[in-house]
């Protein structure tokens, strides 16, 4: 349930729950820390008064006496907070104030300890109209306090006044916490519902996407840099699927219409041959140009199926290591025999004195590459010219330079070099060539790192440099 929940939801349910759990700790510490400090308070005045009510208690023959004629002990006598006794060994009691009703005066003296040992204490105690506290402690005839008590002093101050305040000051923060905890939250609710009002935006206009022409999508402004890198990173993906789209779209149509041409050929040379009888030879003619054209669709088939089965190099792949030096001398052995059915040279070019030329990837996928170029190169040459090719390893490339002085490129179609079914001189290589070649090398390079640089001029000719890491041994 909760992760169906919107996100504002969510935000505005984790900030409230924290707002909620940190005012609730703080008024119950803060109301904790006052009662702990007005009973201290207390606690310090009970025993300031306590000192100065002993100071008149007196010691001479037949017991303790208490002077109650002095000023200050009418005062606290009179203090309707404030109650004292004192009592003589045997219980008796020879001083104590007169402000409190005989009632609330026998309450207490109720609740007094009795005392069984030499020690000062305090303690609380609950009478008919509240909370008091008590200090009582023993009273000694002289400074030697290891003699048996002579007398014992009880004080109690009332508490509850002050403890009624500490309730009003705890319901008033709570009242004030909740007041908080509620323009807060309104608050949060509306800073979050304005921060995420792009993003529902956004989402609701996503659901009007209809691919292939993914159209309908229009961001609104964005209102932070996260809502920026996401309308960019949407934008950007949105280009890639129309690219990967109008990719797909013309691979269909190029592909059919190579797949029609030799069909059509075999279909027409069938029709005609099969519309009278004629003689053997020309059924055996037939046979052989039907068995051209299936050829044809078998090379152009396999091709597009080594290109569909392109995809991430695995890790045994990227482990392997291949001597883009050695590979270059074998393709370029190969192809020196189909150039030289031409006039062709190929001059090769290993620069064997630099470092070692290691490369990620197993020889099999290197041969691949420079076969599709270097076939190229052959292709767009004409008779009796020249291909260079050089390997040089400077700094942390490996490079593979094939250079041709062929027919070369214009701008424009050095622009769609690396689309599926693209030729740049179709007259030229007429149906030996689909144009899937440096497409399906390229997407070999790209998977091991590596990267195309083409340089081509029209009339002048075209130079492939193949750049890879070097790999370490």
């Amino acid at each position: 349930m909760w992760r169906n929940l919107p996100l504002s939801t969510k935000l505005l349910c984790s900030l409230v729950l924290l707002q909620t759990t940190t005012l609730a700790a703080g008024v119950m510490w803060l109301g904790h820390w006052t009662e702990r400090t007005r009973i201290a308070e207390l606690t310090r005045r009970l025993d300031a008064q306590g000192d100065a009510l002993e100071g008149f208690v007196t010691f001479a023959g037949g017991g303790p006496r208490f002077d109650g004629r002095n000023e200050t002990v009418r005062e606290l006598s009179e203090d309707k907070t404030l109650y004292f006794e004192f009592q003589r060994p045997d219980g008796q009691v020879f001083a104590r104030s007169g402000a409190l009703t005989p009632a609330l005066s026998q309450d207490l003296r109720a609740r007094f300890r009795k005392r069984d040992d030499l020690e000062e204490t305090f303690y609380e105690v609950e009478a008919s109209n509240g909370r008091w506290i008590v200090q009582s402690e023993p009273l000694f005839d002289g400074v030697d306090a290891g003699r048996a008590a002579a007398g014992y002093a009880h004080i109690a101050i009332h508490a509850q006044p002050t403890l009624d305040e500490i309730a009003r000051f705890r319901r008033n923060m709570a009242l004030a916490a909740l007041g908080v905890l509620t323009l807060t939250s309104l608050g949060s609710g509306v800073v979050i519902s304005l921060s995420t009002r792009n993003l529902r935006r956004f989402a609701q206009a996503i659901r009007q996407v209809r691919p292939p022409a993914f159209d309908g999508v229009i961001a609104p402004a964005p209102l932070s840099a996260e809502e920026q890198l996401l309308f960019d990173s949407f934008r950007g993906l949105v280009a890639a699927a129309r690219s990967s789209s109008e990719a797909q779209r013309l691979f269909i149509a190029h592909a059919s219409h190579e797949l029609k041409s030799p069909i059509a050929a075999a279909m027409a040379a069938l029709e005609v041959t099969l519309a009278k009888p004629r003689a053997a030879e020309d059924y055996r003619q037939t046979c052989l140009d039907v068995l051209v054209e299936v050829k044809t669709l078998r090379r152009l088939s396999a091709a597009v199926l080594d290109l569909a089965r392109i995809g991430p190099r695995s890790p045994a792949e990227l482990a392997a290591r291949a001597d883009l030096r050695g590979v270059a001398g074998q393709v370029v052995e190969r192809w020196s025999r189909v150039a030289a059915e031409r006039g062709i040279t190929i001059r090769f070019a290993p620069d064997d004195g630099g470092t070692p030329a290691l490369v990620a990837g197993d020889p099999g996928l290197w041969e691949i590459i420079l076969s599709n170029v270097l076939d190229n190169a052959i292709k767009y040459s004409r008779d009796g010219q020249s291909i260079d090719v050089a390997i040089a390893a400077p700094g942390a490339e490996v490079v593979a330079t094939i250079a041709d002085r062929g027919c070369g490129m214009g701008p424009t179609e050095l622009a769609r070099l690396g689309e599926v079914f693209f030729r740049a001189d179709e007259a030229r290589t007429g149906s030996d060539s689909f144009g899937l070649g440096f497409a399906h090398a390229k997407t070999l390079l790209e998977g091991v790192g590596g990267r195309f640089e083409v340089a081509s001029a029209a009339g002048k000719g075209t130079s492939v440099a193949v750049h890879a890491p070097r790999a370490q041994n």
